[in-house]
């Protein structure tokens, strides 16, 4: 039996100062048996020529020329054309380190995992993180890993340092026409998971290109974040996953302490909208208040400035201290 096949897909846009770079990361993998798939989303920089002159270079190379529509519509071209047994996704602007699929892809079927995950590194970081990392393994069961991604454990929210079997996707595609619609995938995909397993490995290099395909914004945009909430809530009873309520409870409240956070510092020069939206995250941290107190997982400063907050306090004093 031969190696299984990965479908690398990687969505294109306005990324030719990067794109050299980040191709030539996924051709010189040292597991080779890769189909890539550039899918150039209405470039109107040199990202098409490069991506025509790779394909040129390497036959493993497909690229599909499409009108723009955004990440998601491209990732779902690629989809569309993979043949692989598994699915990976890299971002034009980023690169990964030489073995990270071969890492991957040996972990996966060596543990039957249909996920398998490493850890991805900022730019912040610096390039001489990527490939570090103790090479501790871990095996998830579903209600496992949805808590250890709620709880923002090992299982984090990118698409980009992962690996998935390609069932996982022949039911579900990327929603289109929404802003940073993955993350409402990413859940189902987590449920649908029998086993996921996590690897304590650098293999992604995520730059943070403001122009990126695939840039997010969604845990710091007021509006962004209560439609997702929302979104990941109701999909806890449809995908039965009931057991994770406490920890989606948790999550719900740190994301709503992020932007509530930042709305409750500037008030005075937010938006009536803003200040609408402000009361509904004040509404879910109150709600958890509890739960977050008790929490393993959240800081003593965030514990009391969350408090804050919930009670009303924070304004006042940044007030008094003239940061308000």
């Amino acid at each position: 039996m031969g190696q299984p096949l990965i479908s690398v897909i990687v969505p294109v846009y306005q990324a030719e100062k990067f794109l050299d770079e980040c191709v030539g990361s996924i051709v010189h993998q040292t597991y080779q048996n890769l189909e890539i798939i550039l899918v150039n989303d209405g470039c109107r920089d040199g990202s098409p020529a490069i991506c025509d002159a790779w394909a040129g270079k390497d036959r493993r190379i497909t690229v599909i020329h499409k009108e723009n529509g955004g990440a998601s519509t491209a990732r779902n071209a690629g989809l569309d054309a993979a043949k692989g047994d598994y699915i990976g996704f890299v971002d034009s602007d980023d690169y990964i380190a030489p073995d990270m699929y071969e890492r991957l892809i040996t972990f996966a079927e060596k543990e039957k995992s249909s996920l398998a995950c490493c850890r991805f590194t900022r730019e912040a970081a610096g390039a001489g993180a990527l490939g570090t990392g103790s090479g501790d393994t871990w095996n998830y069961s579903t209600e496992q890993a949805v808590n250890e991604f709620l709880l923002h454990g090992k299982v984090t929210d990118s698409f980009c340092d992962k690996l998935f079997a390609r069932e996982l996707f022949e039911a579900r595609r990327f929603p289109e026409h929404q802003t940073n619609e993955e993350y409402t995938l990413f859940l189902p995909l987590l449920a649908q998971a029998e086993k996921v397993g996590v690897m304590d490995f650098r293999g992604y290099f995520y730059r943070g290109n403001e122009s990126s395909v695939t840039n997010t914004t969604w845990k710091t945009d007021a509006d962004i974040v209560l439609r997702n909430l929302s979104i990941m809530e109701n999909q806890l009873e449809a995908l039965g996953l009931e057991h994770n309520r406490e920890a989606f409870g948790e999550f719900s409240a740190m994301a709503s302490f992020s932007v509530a956070l930042q709305l409750d510092k500037c008030y005075a020069r937010i938006s009536p909208r803003a200040k609408e939206n402000l009361k509904k995250y004040i509404g879910i941290m109150r709600k958890n208040l509890l739960r977050v107190l008790c929490s393993g997982h959240v800081s003593l400063k965030d514990k009391i400035l969350y408090g804050m907050i919930v009670a009303r306090i924070l304004r006042p004093v940044y007030r008094a201290l003239g940061k308000a």
